[in-house]
């Protein structure tokens, strides 16, 4: 639309037009230097108070956004306490998970905590949609982006079923399909010890459709180029999605321990189903209350047997005691110890291992920030943009160009 009415407006000097469009593209292909994607250095603080305007007075209303919150007191923030929100599902575009936080409804239920938003990152070279992302403090989905928005921000919020759930989602089933072979947020939240909280958006799969198109290509597409490129969502119209009622439900911190190592296929497994057993318990808490009670979670690949406490790491805090079907006996030393649980896991000291954790946290916080710093300096100090990236800005520049010029041509 730019490019035509420029087009328009100079013609028929299109030479001059020409060139201002790649000076312009030029320019504007500087604002992927220091891998901003990923440090969040383009936040916008003005813009995101803008956003919420349109978001509390438009989007809210529209959507007759509910958010629940499946605890009696709102989080606590600041200091060691990090979150990982887990978004389910995708639908064709999770379009709530992009503004829910930055809304007033959310300040009241948590206030202090708005997640980094990590979005993927073909969402982060696309212009204008990126400017929006970007100024909203969005982060792309990428190992470095994540740990640069759980280091500056606090929290994060992530889609973990990604493309995959986009494929099987339908407006007209009330089959919903949960992706569960993504571990990646689980590995990150035990190396840094943020808090695992399942988001279920029940009237997300109601919003959009896409074209019908077969699975096999769909899923191509997402092998060759990390992006289902055959989307064409309709709602209402063409990227106008249905006017359905959103109900958000937020469920329970869980807590897991922070390893100084990377974490084993017998930890990851544990954490995992722990993980989206409390977001099916979430959903069936919530369903009836949210209008939704004929929709059944489909877990695919389903979740196997629960898995024993895994070897070498302590039990989370929930585990000592602190939930009441969990019953505490002694051992032949005198020891605490808990039903299920190998004894080498349960002959601990309760008041010596919270005092030493509190020593490692804050160790361990020393380090996460300094680390982090000196990864954004490492952004800072990459200079201008790579030039894989400078050339798909131009060529996307230049291609957009070119279709509105011929459109001209053509007498259009």
């Amino acid at each position: 639309s730019i490019a035509y009415g420029a087009l328009t407006a100079w013609a028929p000097h299109y030479l001059w037009v020409i060139i201002g469009w790649v000076a312009a593209s030029a320019i504007y292909a500087l604002t992927y230097r220091g891998r901003p994607a990923a440090t969040g250095e383009r936040t916008w603080p003005l813009f995101q108070r803008i956003s919420q305007l349109v978001f509390d007075n438009v989007f809210v209303p529209y959507f007759e956004l509910e958010i629940i919150r499946d605890t009696p007191k709102p989080f606590e923030v600041g200091g060691d306490h990090k979150y990982i929100f887990g978004y389910h599902p995708h639908g064709i575009i999770p379009i709530a998970c992009q503004w829910t936080s930055l809304t007033s409804k959310w300040s009241e239920k948590f206030p202090g905590l708005q997640p980094a938003v990590l979005v993927s990152t073909i969402v982060h070279n696309v212009p204008i949609m990126r400017d929006v992302a970007q100024w909203n403090g969005s982060f792309e989905v990428t190992r470095f982006g994540f740990l640069n928005a759980l280091s500056s921000r606090g929290s994060v919020l992530l889609v973990p079923g990604g493309q995959e759930e986009m494929i099987g989602s339908r407006s007209d089933s009330h089959d919903v399909p949960i992706v569960t072979s993504h571990r990646g947020f689980i590995r990150l939240a035990l190396t840094s010890g943020a808090k695992l909280v399942p988001v279920y958006a029940f009237g997300e799969t109601q919003t959009f459709d896409n074209v019908y198109v077969p699975a096999s290509w769909q899923r191509w597409c997402v092998r060759m180029f990390r992006a289902n490129l055959i989307c064409y969502p309709y709602g209402m119209a063409p990227m106008l999605p249905r006017p359905h009622k959103f109900t958000l439900a937020v469920g329970r911190p869980i807590s897991v321990p922070k390893l100084q190592q990377e974490p084993s296929e017998e930890q990851l497994a544990y954490f995992h189903h722990k993980y989206f057993t409390a977001l099916r318990s979430l959903f069936n808490k919530y369903q009836q209350r949210a209008g939704r009670g004929e929709d059944v979670l489909v877990f695919t690949p389903a979740l196997p047997q629960p898995p024993k406490f895994p070897r070498g790491i302590s039990a989370p805090p929930d585990l000592f005691g602190m939930k009441k079907d969990r019953k505490q006996t002694r051992n032949d030393n005198g020891k605490p110890t808990f039903e299920g649980h190998q004894a080498s896991h349960q002959e601990v000291s309760i008041e010596g291992k919270i005092n030493s954790e509190k020593e490692e946290e804050k160790k361990k916080c020393q380090g996460n920030l300094k680390s982090g710093k000196e990864s954004k300096n490492k952004g800072k100090a990459s200079g201008a943009p790579k030039l894989s990236e400078f050339l798909l800005v131009m060529l996307m520049c230049v291609g957009i160009f070119g279709s509105a010029l011929q459109l001209k041509l053509l007498g259009w």
